[in-house]
């Protein structure tokens, strides 16, 4: 993991133990509640796809933010770039 990423690291893991009163094992993430061994990833709060975005960034289970890119970011790049579709079209990948 590059020294960025991990410095983010290591503030979230102080925030954690602040808030658990406990050393965490490696990453507790807040979206499976769960702190296992896993990869983890530099991830973006905002897809890449929008250039114009604030490019600020946290660390991710690399598991949970692929999931979210595969179920979710695919269909708002679609919705910003979309000339004539309906949004529920997109979003049921009618188009």
């Amino acid at each position: 993991m590059e020294a960025a990423a991990e410095k983010r690291l290591r503030l979230l893991n102080a925030d954690y133990r602040e808030v658990a009163g406990r050393e965490p094992q490696t990453f507790y993430c807040p979206i499976l509640y769960r702190d296992e061994e896993v990869e983890l990833c530099r991830a973006h709060i905002v897809n890449e796809s929008f250039p114009e975005s604030d490019r600020k960034w946290t660390i991710q289970r690399a598991d949970v933010d692929s999931w979210f890119g595969s179920m979710f970011e695919a269909d708002f790049v679609k919705l910003k770039y979309r000339e004539k579709l309906k949004v529920l079209d997109v979003l049921a990948d009618l188009s």
